[in-house]
């Protein structure tokens, strides 16, 4: 049953009891842009979401949406890039892919730098 404090799907957070969690965030402002050629973001979109770091995977949704549910390896063959500039801001980039712009997330939460470093490390 969905929760709106967590705003995973059920079967997710029941993977996050089960999994050893590093940092879990069950309320963050998120916005999604997409980055084109001279990259720049011509529109971004605000959610409210869920983000997770188990030592295994990157979890992330949007509105029950999944936007991320991948392992740390997978992260950099994906070549996922991370920011932190703003210490209240995670910022996620995808590379581009053959006709698709790249996507720009931004994960508004407390924890960006410890997210960063842990991604990185």
């Amino acid at each position: 049953m969905y929760r709106a404090q967590n705003r995973f799907p059920e079967a997710v957070q029941q993977q996050l009891e089960e999994s050893e969690v590093r940092l879990y965030d069950r309320e963050v402002k998120l916005t999604i842009g997409l980055l084109h050629e001279a990259e720049r973001c011509t529109e971004r979109r605000w959610f409210q979401g869920a983000l997770a770091l188990t030592g295994t995977h990157l979890i992330a949704y949007a509105k029950q949406m999944e936007l991320f549910h991948i392992s740390l390896q997978e992260i950099r063959d994906r070549h996922l890039k991370f920011n932190a500039d703003n210490p209240a801001c995670l910022s996620v980039t995808t590379p581009r892919q053959q006709g698709q712009p790249a996507m720009e997330v931004r994960f508004y939460t407390a924890q960006a730098e410890r997210y960063r470093s842990l991604l990185e490390g």
